[in-house]
């Protein structure tokens, strides 16, 4: 294994699994004795069986003190040699169990961790990554486990059990042992040297197969509308099946090269060791003598070659796997130096913000990363409790940026992001606050009441809280009428529902936690005109109980609003009533009689 591999492996599992998978070692070390005395006492056995003599020389002393016979303890040592082989048969189902529960551990706090990190993660974290790419990184620890891990342990575990055994042969017989154990060296190593880099290879083409299979497929059901309505169902089966065909195809190629190894090894070995055996007996000797040592030439040749199958079959399971582990390592090392690794389930910091007075911005940049301009430029932004607010602008104008700002969910370059005397607040203490309703609402599919209680375990969704926000978003008589009431499941992302219903339940979700502050990001601009005015009636009739803000391309979402920010080119251009904007700023005047606020 080369050293890369090593670290890597170092790098996947903390400390404690690393301590954890040390305690194999032990139970490998018993379980090579056993599989050592199990063998090594076929010599005696068979000796007694065929020798009377020799039975007789080393019984004699029980067959004074007992009533027992010469018949009667060749059938005792007959049933302890079956006892003894019970035994390590059941030592070796308990080391199975006990290393998969092992591995089960370790893997299932992988896949946690690496998921909770996933959400954890910034929303600039998410912009730059294929969702694709993050679910193929979660499903390589399985990978990882299932054929690099799990199959190095297996070969510590088969290489101790031949180093054993070889050693028994090696009492017996030493000259004979050694050129066996050289011959089984030479065979594993050019099997392996001939396959290996094959394998390999075809292990950077799976992976790769398995995230390009997972990306046209999520993108063929996400975009099923747009594709039926233009006929393109053949273009996204064709892409996807070509990548499920490499995919398969390499896993084929991989089932067939484990296979040649392993037809390879065999006859190689079977063939050695009939060489040997066929030495053993012309070297001549007395029957008696020669007998058990054959049949334990035999038997232990039988099982060293068991064990040289399963090496072989480890290697190249480790070899095919190597792109697996160079994936997860790399991914937990840039989770790691960026401050993403989540070791233990995320916790609040810091004490929650209260909004008595007033909100807002001051000398507010923003730069995405890798950006030449900022995105946003001296914004200056105050919002008083109770207040409607309305931001407009042209499409890029830095409305959803600014948003994402007030949301926590991006960090400022410059300014101040301020909650009353609360200077430079942080999501986690602020998201209490805000309820947030986007232009695209995503249903679960799950029940009504679980989609309004977002993200709330079950003993914990409070279905009078439920009950009042669907009422406040007027979706209540709606919901209670469906076929199970609110325990009617929607479907995948609302099929059951029409537009406006879906916007009522992001509504009714952003009021459950009786947020301070409402934030409605073209939250109607999907809608037809009617639904729209609807729906604006019902964000109307909430700014008396809650501070909104309201952010639109058109004028029926901000036309009442308290005071309106036109934006354009990152920067507050303009401040005022929708009257004073319309008096006093061309652009927005423009944009008004152009429609683009109609």
């Amino acid at each position: 294994m080369r050293i890369t591999s090593i670290k890597e492996i170092n790098n996947v599992l903390a400390r404690s699994d690393r301590k954890l998978l040390l305690m194999f070692i032990p139970l490998f070390v018993i379980n090579v004795l056993l599989e050592g005395l199990s063998i090594g006492l076929v010599v005696p056995l068979i000796s007694a069986l065929t020798n009377v003599d020799s039975l007789r020389k080393y019984a004699s002393f029980l067959m004074d003190v007992s009533d027992f016979n010469m018949g009667q303890i060749q059938l005792a040592a007959i049933v302890l040699f079956g006892l003894m082989f019970l035994f390590k048969s059941g030592y070796s189902l308990f080391i199975f169990y006990f290393v998969e529960s092992v591995y089960m551990k370790i893997r299932y706090k992988l896949h946690t961790q690496m998921y909770n990190s996933y959400l954890k993660a910034s929303l600039l974290f998410h912009k730059a990554c294929n969702s694709s790419e993050l679910k193929r990184n979660v499903d390589e620890i399985g990978t990882v486990f299932q054929q690099h891990l799990s199959p190095l342990v297996l070969l510590i575990s088969e290489s101790l059990v031949v180093l054993g055994l070889v050693a028994i042969l090696l009492y017996v017989d030493f000259v004979l042992s050694l050129i066996s154990f050289v011959f089984i060296s030479l065979i594993v190593l050019i099997v392996y040297s001939l396959i290996k880099p094959k394998l390999h290879e075809l292990g950077g083409v799976r992976v790769e197969a398995a995230e390009k299979t997972n990306r046209h497929m999520l993108q063929g059901f996400f975009a099923i509308t747009e594709i039926k309505s233009n006929s393109k169902e053949n273009y996204f089966a064709d892409k996807f099946s070509s990548y499920m065909n490499v995919f398969l195809r390499s896993n084929l190629l991989n089932a067939f090269y484990n296979q040649v190894s392993s037809v390879l090894v065999e006859a190689l070995f079977v063939f050695g060791i009939l060489a040997i055996l066929l030495v053993m007996v012309y070297q001549g000797g007395d029957s008696k003598t020669i007998l058990p040592v054959l049949a334990l030439f035999a038997l232990t040749s039988m099982r060293i070659m068991s064990s040289v199958k399963k090496i072989t079959a480890c290697l190249n399971q480790i070899a095919y796997s190597r792109k697996s582990l160079s994936i997860v390592s790399s991914e937990i090392d840039y989770l790691k130096e960026n401050g993403l690794w989540q070791e233990k389930q995320h916790k609040k910091t810091g004490v929650d913000a209260q909004f008595v007075k007033k909100l807002g911005l001051n000398g507010l940049y923003f730069k995405y990363p890798k950006a030449t301009e900022s995105a946003l430029k001296d914004v200056n932004i105050n919002i008083s409790k109770g207040e409607c607010i309305g931001i407009v602008g042209h499409s890029g104008s830095g409305k959803t940026t600014l948003i994402n700002i007030l949301l926590g969910l991006l960090k400022p370059t410059e300014g101040n992001y301020f909650i009353d005397d609360r200077q430079n607040v942080d999501i986690d203490n602020v998201n209490h606050l805000i309820g947030y309703v986007p232009q695209k609402i995503y249903i679960l599919d799950d029940t009504v009441l679980n989609n309004v209680a977002f993200g709330c375990r079950p003993d914990e969704v409070d279905d009078v809280r439920v009950v009042t926000a669907l009422k406040m978003a007027h979706a209540y008589d709606v919901m209670k009428n469906l076929p199970d009431g609110l325990d009617t499941i929607l479907g995948e992302n609302g099929a059951s529902l029409s537009g406006g219903q879906i916007q009522r339940i992001g509504i009714a979700r952003a009021l459950y936690d009786d947020p301070e502050i409402l934030i409605f990001d073209e939250a109607t601009s999907s809608l037809d005109n009617k639904t729209e005015f609807i729906i604006n009636s019902e964000i109307e009739s909430l700014s008396n109980l809650k501070t909104i803000i309201v952010v639109a391309h058109r004028l029926s979402s901000v036309k009442r609003c308290d005071r309106i920010y036109y934006m354009d080119g990152g920067s507050i251009k303009a401040v005022g009533t929708f009257s004073e904007l319309y008096d006093k700023t061309i652009a927005f005047k423009e944009l008004v009689d152009a429609g683009s606020l109609d």
